[in-house]
This record gives C-alpha cells, structure tokens and sequence, in this order.
C-alpha cells in the first residue's frame, strides 16, 4: 500500500512539473466535470500548484480587459444543452405550447378536476404566440426555443447592466462575468428553463433599467403594454416603470397606471368575470392542495440558493448611504415584489438585489493577479455546471403504445404535463394546479407515493382513469398490469 502511494504521488508531481502533461489532465478534468462537477476541485488544485508559473505565463490570456469572461456563462448553456440532447422543458410550457389543440379550454385537458375551471384561458397571449412555435417546429424545437430566447436574454440584459455598473472597475469583465453566473445561479436560471410567460414578463419588466432615451421608454410602454394579454397577472408587472432611468417620478407613476389600465380592459373584455373570478378560485385550490408546490414557497427561500446568498451579503454590506439614496427606485421594486412572499417572484428580486450589489463593487476599486482571474472563472465555471446539471431531454416519459384517447393518473410531476402535450387528445389527473383536483384523488396519489404501491379499492372510485403512469410503484397491485417502460417510467393499464 505504501509503495503504491509512494508511486502515485510520484506519478502526480512528474505531470505536474511538466508543461503538457499538466494541460492534457486540466482539459480532461475540465470535460469530466460537465457530467460530474466535483471533477472542478481538481482543475483548482492543479492551477493552485502551478499559480506562480501560471502569473507569468498567462498574463494576456487573463488580462483584465478580456471580454472572453463575459461568454463563459452563455458557453456552458450551449455545452450542456448539446450533451443532454435538450434541456428538460418541466411543466407549464408543454401544456402552453399544445393549448390551441384544445381550443385554450382547460376543462379539456383534465380529468375530475373543478368543473369552475374557466373556459377562457388566463395564458392565452402567450399561448397564441407559442402555439404557432408549436405548429412550425413541433413540441421538442418549439421548447428549446422558448427556452433559447429567455436564456439569451437573461444573459444578454445583465452583461449589459453590470458593465454598466461597473463601468470603473479594472476587473469590470471578470466581475460582470461572475455575476451573471451568481444571477443564473439564483432561482432565476430554473424559472427561465420553465419557460413560463411570467419569466419573460420579469425579463421585460428589468430591460427597463436599460431604457435611458425618451425612445427607448416608449418602446418599452409598447411593449409592456402588448404583453398585458400574456398572462393574467401581467399587470403587477407594470410598477416596473419606476425602473426607467432618467424619467421623472410622475412619468413613472403615469406609465405604470396606463399598463394597469391597458391589462384591465384586456382581461375584462376577454375574460370578464371569469378573469376577475380566477383570483378566489386560486386562493380556494391552493388551500385544497395535498402537495406542497415549490413556486409558493416563502420567498426567504431564496437565502438558500448560493447565488442568491452571495448576492445577499454583497448587497447589505458594501453599499454606503448615498448608494441607498440613488437606489430608491430599485428598492420599492424590490419590495413590492416582496409583498406576495412568494419564492417564484424571486426571479424579479434575485437581479435587483444583484444590481444593487454590482453597483457598489463597482465603488471597490481592486486589481487581481492573473491567477486570481483564473480561480474566479473556476467559480463561474463551478456556478454554471452546478445549476445546468440534471437530466437531459430524454429522461421526458415517452410511451410508444400510447394512442391518445387514454384517461391516465400521474403522480403529479413532469408526466402530468407531457403526455397530453405529446399525445392530444390524451387526458390526465391531477390538474395543472393540484388543488383543483378532488381532495381524495390527490390523496391516493401521496399514497403511491409513500407507499410504493397502488389501493385497487380508493382506484375504483375514479371509474374513468384507464391508465397510470408513476415512478414509485414497487408492489404491484392486482388492478394494475404493465403495458411499457421508459426508463424508470412505467404505464400501467388498469385491468377490467
């Protein structure tokens, strides 16, 4: 044993002191760790090694003013949406993309679900705008797509603001690069992945901070008001406006009132009282869940996501008195965002915190040696693979002798919204908002869950259901016969 180690340690310190053996182990360790990100602990100890040699090698490579810093974040979007086939579209966006086949009427996409369910649909902007993606490229392309725009805009909106902010700072491109890594990282990366229409409604919300012209303030009213009829909360998007750069406090407070006045004659000339009826059916199916829904959760739960934290910490410690005073329209966003306490709002809150952490490092001035540089990309890096890595496209359940008339029960997860994506025509319980399901059928759905098998007598009270697809079953019960597998996705058909 002790040769053997005496042996590695020797094999070890000859690579290291050995110019190409050093860059062949730092590119393989680099590749091992998209699939497996400790891999990244190794490239740092490597580098830290090596940092003196490094300091004088790789001076112009890590110069301060290299604007290659800025692409690394956008870079590991692209590598591990090429490695994984596709990044996983969750939820929402499938049922989004596919609304049209079923005429915007979500009474017809579910079973035993709340027959208040309205027939007007509280998405339909932005299903109609999805919808023709879903046409022209289908379900897989038509998601990356949605996905694309929004991570190509998250990227593109915050290199451009912390450059703004850091505008004198002699590390503006490795910070402004880190920063964007620390956003993604946030719950913000999740929520642009969902593709949902309340993160580009966020998205263009923040592009206010960018629009520093009397032009660009009118394109964006425009264009806010054009996004009231994507979703039917759009209008608490619209204090925004007191975002917008160089505007007096009563142009804000004009703008902000037309978008609420432009979204309320939407909804109550689309939708009329079953728009302004959504709002107490919501509150009632949420208190009639079973499941505990991620996107309700406390917006504290952002304290808990690293990026978020770092940001956190950043922002509270380094800003001095006047950097609050000039911060003023930034903060009232904040908190009324923060109102709701709700984690899914973080995805507002996240980048103003950022920002407003930005703007002070930008009062630090520093200069960093170039193998200080180096371990800061390594944080970008370890940011980036940390929060892409999950399961690639063909993880969705995908079942070949499905025809598209079935009535199946899912347990509540990526299946409930797949399948009557992939197969129109299809039905499936729960309903898209778990508490709009009958309280008992939820139920046997936690029992599946916790129980790894299936009761045949709480099943028989849902007549209609002649399917179920689930990830948990493990005793199989006499009412259930496997009909195909997917990976670890089972269908079962529910014998006669």
């Amino acid at each position: 044993m002790t040769a053997a180690l005496l042996a590695a340690r020797g094999m070890t310190l000859r690579v290291l002191n050995n110019q190409t053996s050093v860059m062949l182990v730092l590119s393989a360790l680099a590749f091992i760790a998209i699939y497996f990100p400790p891999a990244a602990l190794g490239v740092g100890l490597i580098i830290w090694s090596r940092r003196d040699e490094l300091a004088l090698s790789a001076g112009k490579i890590l110069a301060p003013d290299r604007t290659w810093y800025l692409w690394v974040p956008a870079a590991i979007i692209l590598s591990f949406t090429w490695f994984k086939g596709g990044t996983v579209v969750p939820d929402d966006l499938n049922r989004h993309l596919t609304a049209y086949l079923h005429g915007y009427d979500y009474s017809n996409f579910y079973l035993y679900s709340d027959p208040r369910t309205p027939h007007a649909s509280m998405w339909i902007g932005f299903e109609w705008l999805v919808g023709y993606l879903h046409r022209s490229l289908g379900l897989f392309w038509g998601g990356q797509l949605v996905q694309a725009i929004g991570f190509f805009w998250t990227i593109w909106l915050f290199t451009k603001l912390f450059l703004e902010a850091l505008r004198e700072h002699p590390e503006r491109m490795l910070l402004t690069g880190m920063g964007v890594a620390a956003v993604l990282y946030s719950v913000l990366l999740s929520r642009v992945q969902a593709g949902r229409p309340e993160i580009f409604l966020s998205l263009l919300a923040l592009t206010a901070l960018v629009c520093n012209t009397r032009g660009k303030v009118v394109l964006w009213t425009l264009a806010m008001a054009a996004a009231q009829p994507l979703y039917w909360l759009a209008l608490i998007y619209a204090p925004a406006a007191l975002l917008l750069p160089n505007r007096s406090w009563l142009t804000r407070a004009a703008i902000t009132a037309g978008l609420i006045g432009v979204a309320l004659a939407f909804w109550l000339a689309y939708a009329g009282a079953e728009w302004y009826g959504f709002f107490p059916l919501l509150r009632e199916w949420v208190a009639n869940r079973a499941f505990l829904v991620g996107e309700n959760n406390p917006i504290y739960h952002l304290l808990f996501v690293p990026g978020s934290l770092c940001l956190i910490l950043i922002a509270l410690l380094l800003p001095e008195r006047e950097d609050w005073v000039a911060n003023i329209p930034v903060l009232l966003v904040t908190g009324w965002f923060m109102v709701p306490n709700q984690v899914r709002y973080a995805s507002v809150v996240s980048p103003l915190i950022a920002l407003i952490a930005m703007r002070a490092v930008g009062r630090t001035s520093f200069d960093l040696k170039p193998v200080t540089r180096f371990m800061g990309v390594l944080v970008i890096l370890s940011l980036m693979i940390g929060r892409m890595f999950g399961p690639g496209y063909d993880w969705l359940p995908e079942f070949k002798t499905l025809k598209g008339d079935e009535k199946v029960l899912t347990m509540f997860e990526a299946s409930t919204f797949w399948l009557p994506a992939q197969y129109p025509g299809l039905k499936v319980a729960p309903a898209m908002e778990a508490g709009a399901s009958a309280h008992e059928l939820q139920q046997l759905i936690k029992d599946v869950i916790r129980d790894h098998t299936l009761d045949c007598a709480k099943l028989a009270k849902f007549p209609e259901i002649t399917h179920v697809v689930d990830r948990n079953i493990e005793t199989i019960p006499p009412c259930l016969k496997m009909q195909e597998l997917h990976r670890e996705w089972r269908l079962w058909r529910v014998a006669q």
